[in-house]
């Protein structure tokens, strides 16, 4: 199984409503997340759920990458700044064996990608890490079960 972990696009660094929740992406966030879903789509990828922040950037940054997939997405509160242990927790609730993505926020996911792996990983606004798990479902995984089987961040500006 393949765990795809995104952080979301590259975001204002203010909102309209002055609350962090609220922040939106920048056009640079929205062409990285419309090159990410380009590179997506080049290598396949097909996941049984999206885990996604109820965030505005996150959600923004879901819909340029996945388009129209709607019925997949789980759009969760919990996701918002979630720490290792609330992604994880999030993660192993999901009851089939298919691949999976998760578009969250630092610093959760990163620690999440190295709570996995046991690597040293750091996932920029933008990024991809794609881990590979070979447990039977997603309850099974926890601390050093999944390798990194690739990264991926567009150079757009």
């Amino acid at each position: 199984m393949k765990l795809y972990l995104i952080r979301h696009a590259k975001t204002d660094q203010k909102s309209s409503t002055g609350l962090d929740f609220d922040r939106e992406l920048l056009p640079r966030g929205v062409a990285q997340s419309k090159d990410l879903r380009a590179y997506i789509e080049s290598i396949d990828v097909s996941v049984g759920t999206v885990l996604c922040s109820t965030a505005r950037r996150t959600r923004q940054t879901f819909y340029h990458v996945r388009g129209a997939k709607e019925d997949s997405v789980r759009f969760l509160d919990t996701l918002y700044l979630a720490d290792r242990q609330t992604l994880l927790k999030e993660i192993t609730r999901v009851e089939h064996n298919s691949d999976l993505m998760l578009i969250g926020h630092n610093d959760g996911i990163t620690e999440l990608a190295e709570y996995l792996t046991g690597a040293d990983i750091y996932l920029k606004t933008g990024m991809l890490c794609i881990l590979h798990f070979n447990g039977a479902c997603w309850a099974e995984l926890s601390a050093e079960t999944a390798t990194v089987e690739g990264f991926y961040r567009s150079e757009c500006r």
